[in-house]
């Protein structure tokens, strides 16, 4: 599957974004796309849920899709999150669905503008994109697609932007200004506290992969071990062993395992504060994790909840 770019701030999210129970994408072939479409969200760049998780999740339960409509969602820090492979037909452009590539910035550019690193990512996507996927000749906006002209997107000037020259971030000589160059700071900080919070040696890349659930589940078991005396072997392995010994968290509760949980949930794309601390945010945002996976809405992260965060 095609798709995956060589870029800073990029994120698989296609494991994380919300999928419809029976209904999938049709499968084309890659070459059939020659076209990358240039939308925006539509929503406040500070909104609740104006992100892929949300749209993910919008176009799901109320337009009965497959999956989220954008093959890419660039977020205002930057982050782009790769949500389905170049070769689906996601619904994005009507007509046009089978030969476009999706690319959503997050924003209601009628009113407010995408931010710089928003653009910097822009341009080092299509870039990046017409560099591998020598077929991807054309970029239009939404609205440049014959039939859609009465489309309010993208609402800003992307080829004004495109035709900006893009940061050079390969020339800097010191090796930790480029690594902050890329990734989420966020995660890139949740990162740095399992580092040091349990002795691991992850990278602090501010990318959510296997190494980075792997501790978070690390220290979730060490952190049972030494409050519950769970006897668990700290592999970063989710298994019946750790199942058996996860226990309920809600709110009122406080400390690393508290932590944990935010830490991951955040990580899988649910904005929330990762103070370690359980309260009306958190317990909203396990509602939401919980209406996502189909488990029950309760509220509380207890086995259920924990396997589908770490399994």
């Amino acid at each position: 599957m095609a798709g995956f770019v060589d870029i800073p701030n990029f994120v698989d999210y296609r494991e994380q974004v919300k999928r419809h129970a029976t209904k999938k994408y049709p499968v084309l072939q890659v070459t059939d796309k020659t076209t990358i479409a240039i939308h925006h969200s539509l929503t406040k760049q500070d909104a609740g849920g104006s992100n892929a998780r949300g749209y993910a999740r919008y176009h799901v339960d109320t337009h009965d899709w497959p999956s989220i409509g954008y093959h890419y969602v660039i977020e205002p820090d930057g982050t782009v999150k790769f949500c389905n492979d170049i070769e689906t037909r996601a619904y994005h452009v009507g007509d046009y669905n089978n030969e476009a590539v999706g690319v959503c910035l997050t924003g209601d550019f009628r009113t407010e503008e995408p931010t710089e690193a928003q653009k910097e990512s822009l341009r080092q996507l299509v870039s990046a994109l017409q560099q591998d996927f020598t077929h991807l000749k054309h970029v239009k906006g939404h609205n440049e697609f014959s039939g859609y002209e009465w489309k309010q997107c993208p609402e800003f000037d992307y080829r004004a932007v495109l035709n900006e020259t893009p940061s050079n971030t390969s020339s800097t000589t010191n090796d930790d200004q480029s690594a902050a160059s890329t990734g989420s700071t966020s995660i890139r900080s949740i990162q740095r506290t399992l580092n040091k919070r349990y002795i691991l040696s992850i990278a602090e890349d501010g990318i959510y992969g296997p190494e980075t659930k792997r501790a978070l589940i690390k220290g979730y078991q060490t952190e049972l071990n030494k409050q519950f005396n769970s006897e668990l072997a700290v592999d970063g392995i989710w298994g019946p062993n750790t199942r058996s010994a996860t226990v309920n968290v809600q709110k009122g509760a406080q400390g690393n395992i508290t932590w944990i949980l935010q830490a991951t949930l955040f990580c899988q794309g649910y904005e929330l504060a990762v103070d370690g601390i359980f309260g009306n945010e958190t317990e909203s945002t396990v509602h939401e994790f919980q209406r996502d996976h189909e488990l029950s809405i309760d509220g509380i992260a207890g086995k259920n909840t924990f396997a589908a965060l770490f399994g």
